[in-house]
């Protein structure tokens, strides 16, 4: 006895989602998927006429405890299969003359497989039925690659997904900056500094060996702003802000971040601006700290002392 079992005539995908969420009762996508694969018979249609419709049959059959369906596109056989229209008519002749079902049968093996491949590739690009295979949110997942934060275990301590280069940015940079200093980090880009010129590339006035058109530099250096980049820190408790200098372990988890992120030989300079406070009551310098905190004998509390410090960030370009 076969039961009709046809819930969207007119779209391939949308009868696969309907059905597993209605006659499966699997959780994880691992049970949805092998459901898929045991419980659902997707087999090319075995006609030359044109369907109204992508299916020309979808039936559950209880002697097998199967649903069966016959896809009209996209298929090996069919009035709009791959193979050539003559290889249909064969199987149709092997079929209803002499009930041969070995050579269709062979084929809907791999037609099925088409079939699930097809659906779960459509899946993995909508969010929604992505959504009804994990049991899962991926819009959370794919705004936080975005915004550049993110919390989940997956992710590892450096935030490795975020590096794809679709959301390579300097907005995704400084998230994850903050996130592995603990502190407000900002990125300001294309800053002013003066870098060296080569030799080759400067023009001596009176010597006549360059002109300006070929060395278009007078003097040893020249302002150049499109690799230089600000990268400020904080504000930061003073007593906080000791790890951050250079030479400490944050300084140096900072350097290797960058280096990460940045890749090998790209050029890029990076000025460290680090921003410390002291409001405590008892704030002193102690003995042999001039400069790592602010307040010299006693002062008045409730009064934020705020200071910034700055200095390069010379990360490794040669790091991957």
């Amino acid at each position: 006895m076969a039961l009709n079992i046809l819930l969207s005539r007119f779209s391939f995908f949308q009868q696969i989602r309907e059905m597993l969420k209605k006659f499966s009762q699997a959780r994880t996508k691992e049970e949805k998927v092998t459901w898929l694969e045991e419980h659902v018979v997707l087999q090319s249609d075995l006609s030359l006429d044109a369907t109204k419709g992508a299916f020309s049959s979808a039936v559950f059959l209880k002697e097998s405890s199967q649903w069966q369906l016959s896809v009209c596109a996209g298929g090996l056989t069919g009035a709009s299969g791959a193979l050539p229209l003559v290889y249909t008519e064969w199987l149709m002749e092997r079929v209803y003359r002499y009930n041969d079902h070995a050579g269709i049968a062979f084929l809907n093996i791999f037609s099925h497989r088409l079939y699930c491949l097809r659906y779960l590739s459509w899946a993995h690009t909508r969010a929604y039925a992505e959504c009804e295979l994990t049991s899962g949110r991926p819009s959370e997942r794919i705004l936080q690659a975005l915004w550049g934060d993110g919390n989940e275990p997956e992710c590892g301590t450096d935030g490795g997904r975020y590096f794809i280069p679709a959301t390579r940015s300097l907005r995704s940079l400084a998230q994850w900056l903050t996130r592995i200093a603990g502190a407000d980090v900002s990125i300001v880009p294309f800053q002013v500094r003066w870098q060296p010129v080569s030799e080759a590339e400067r023009c001596r006035t009176g010597t006549g060996s360059l002109t300006l058109g070929e060395g278009a530099v007078i003097g040893q250096y020249i302002q150049e702003r499109q690799t230089c980049f600000s990268l400020t820190l904080g504000p930061v408790p003073a007593g906080h802000a000791l790890s951050f200098y250079p030479g400490q372990e944050r300084f140096k988890k900072l350097q290797a971040s960058l280096s990460l992120f940045l890749g090998r030989g790209n050029g890029l300079y990076f000025y460290f601006t680090l921003r410390q406070y002291t409001d405590t009551a008892d704030g002193r310098v102690s003995s042999g700290c001039l400069g790592n905190t602010l307040i010299v004998g006693q002062r008045n509390p409730g009064i934020r002392t705020e200071q910034s410090l700055s200095f390069p960030l010379d990360y490794r370009a040669d790091i991957s």
